[in-house]
């Protein structure tokens, strides 16, 4: 309710090992004004990525992958925002430290539509005046 009525246009937020971007939603359904969420906790760790997926996927669900990787915001302007994500890496094995860094891997047992597309992108578009980030306990690298 708060990101809603603050008009966040694009939250990002970690834990999940694995990555999924949602179209924007509010309340768990599709809502032009709602804001777009990016589970972007793939940087991988000794556990593995997490799958398989719960199907159906949701309406809600525009990408997901069980794979790690790295994504990037660049403001545009205020009022628009691109986001990309791309894949560097899916578990090759059972063994969560057999890591495959083939550019057209995809992780065993990863069970969603888009396991083996390496990259997605959006360009936001803010709902108010700018575009409004919020971001959950993430860990950032700037440079």
């Amino acid at each position: 309710e708060l990101l809603y009525t603050a008009g966040v246009d694009l939250v990002l937020a970690g834990h999940v090992h694995s990555y999924e971007r949602t179209h924007p939603v509010y309340k768990g359904k599709l809502d032009e004004c709602g804001p777009t969420y990016i589970t972007i906790g793939d940087g991988g760790n000794r556990e593995g990525a997490y799958v398989p997926w719960r199907e159906p996927q949701p309406t809600w669900s525009a990408f997901r992958e069980a794979a790690f990787g790295v994504g990037k915001v660049d403001v545009v302007n205020a009022t628009h925002a691109e986001f990309l994500w791309t894949r560097h890496a899916c578990e090759g094995s059972e063994d969560p430290y057999h890591m495959n860094f083939n550019k057209t891997c995809s992780t065993i047992d990863d069970n969603s539509v888009t396991a083996s597309v390496p990259s997605d992108s959006i360009t936001l578009r803010s709902h108010g005046a700018r575009v409004r980030v919020a971001t959950l306990p993430l860990y950032l690298v700037y440079h």
